[in-house]
């Protein structure tokens, strides 16, 4: 199979990937894969911070920009953990509580959630997301 040497990705795209290791945080599940969605922690970040210095005018502007990015529907997003095998009440339990194998499916989820123009998937090695169909 060819190898490419040089990819030509435009400035203004968002790349998402699947990270390889996943730490035993005591995080939990839901928020671990909300903030793949890196525009929304940013945002919400900031609400906090111009909330904290009574900045109407930043609240609004903030609001704008979250109602823009469908903030609101991140937590309907974020059930994407269900078709990836996680049942509703996991979504409680805290990363740490899970084997190898299904911290990699949070990754994977993660990455999901990221509004992303590319994806970059690597094949699963140590820990196998999907058994294979035919033997």
């Amino acid at each position: 199979m060819p190898m490419l040497s040089d990819v030509s990705i435009p400035a203004q795209w968002t790349v998402a990937h699947v990270a390889q290791e996943t730490p035993a945080l005591e995080r939990l599940t839901i928020d671990y894969v909300l903030d793949g969605d890196h525009e929304l922690r940013q945002l919400e970040q900031q609400l906090a911070e111009a909330e904290q210095r009574n900045d109407g005018s930043a609240i609004g502007h903030l609001h704008s920009e979250l109602a823009h990015i469908e903030a609101y529907s991140a937590p309907a997003r974020a059930k994407l953990l269900t078709g990836l095998g996680f049942d509703t009440a996991s979504h409680q339990h805290p990363v740490s509580s899970f084997s190898g194998g299904w911290r990699m499916r949070l990754n994977l989820a993660q990455a999901l959630m990221c509004r992303s123009d590319l994806l970059l998937l690597d094949e699963p090695t140590n820990h196998r997301i999907w058994k294979p169909c035919c033997g």
